[in-house]
């Protein structure tokens, strides 16, 4: 399968994601996008990890709505602070809104997972959140980095079509 998703890919537009320190961790193929470049009302595409999400905290996204089906591999998903993982195998199906906070992490020795992931349009900046003890022993979520949702977070508008 992962041969196949290789030679697939290989046919479309790509876009490599990477951390803060310039490692690359998500490969991004367009396999359809609709609507205007700078927010598209549906994107479709193959995600290639091949890395961990960042060791920042989880994160949200901007989108409406989002969906992904594990196609190959498998990963970690981070939740609630890192308090409660998930096993995402072959099959395995996320939906998730606006809010919904969570990290992917690809365990060792898996060096690949891949997924179809569509989403809907932007309504907001990503997030990125960290969990802090409260004194009773319970945790709270608080954002510690928010980018923006305007243009300039957009610099990437339209890379499906270069």
């Amino acid at each position: 399968m992962m041969d196949f998703l290789r030679r697939l890919a290989s046919g479309l537009p790509r876009r490599i994601i990477s951390g803060d320190n310039g490692e690359p961790y998500l490969e991004r193929y367009a396999v359809l996008v609709l609507g205007a470049d700078a927010n598209p009302w549906f994107s479709l595409y193959l995600h290639r990890f091949v890395g961990s999400d960042p060791d920042r905290g989880l994160h949200d996204h901007p989108w409406a709505w989002a969906a992904g089906i594990v196609l190959a591999g498998h990963y970690f998903e981070e939740r609630h602070g890192g308090r409660s993982v998930v096993r995402r195998g072959v099959g395995s199906v996320g939906c998730f809104g606006p809010s919904y906070q969570h990290r992917v992490v690809l365990p060792a020795p898996v060096f690949e997972c891949w997924t179809v992931f569509a989403h809907g349009s932007r309504v907001k900046g990503w997030g990125f959140w960290r969990s802090v003890a409260e004194a009773n022993g319970s945790h709270r979520a608080f954002i510690y980095r928010a980018m923006s949702s305007g243009p300039e977070v957009n610099a990437h508008a339209g890379w499906w079509r270069r």
